[in-house]
């Protein structure tokens, strides 16, 4: 059994390119969004973080990625922890940054 869910693992990490794209697409919302919406940088705070998760959830395209989505935008914690398990996810498909992270983080700085 545990040597299915590690190949499971291994092929969703490793295998799965679509999954990493989409945890690209989420990573990368905070500066890809404005592009369908300029007048939103006018706004501020836990409305950006809603309207980069909205772009995010219309641009990724498998289940998984849908679930990180969905993941980020229900929890109640703070800014701080969902941008340590957005890294993480990042970190776990081979990506080394993550705007969308880095902007939670200095968000959460500035208020």
């Amino acid at each position: 059994m545990q040597r299915i869910g590690a190949f499971l693992s291994m092929a969703l990490l490793f295998g799965c390119t679509s999954y990493r794209l989409d945890v690209g697409t989420v990573c990368d919302s905070s500066q890809m969004a404005f592009t369908e919406d300029p007048e939103m940088q006018k706004s501020s705070g836990d409305r950006h973080l809603e309207f980069y998760l909205e772009w995010a959830e219309r641009n990724v395209h498998t289940p998984e990625g849908k679930l990180l989505v969905g993941s980020i935008r229900t929890q109640s914690e703070p800014y701080d922890v969902r941008a340590r398990a957005l890294r993480q996810a990042a970190t776990r498909v081979g990506r080394r940054s993550c705007p969308l992270a880095d902007w939670m983080d200095q968000s959460l700085r500035s208020r």
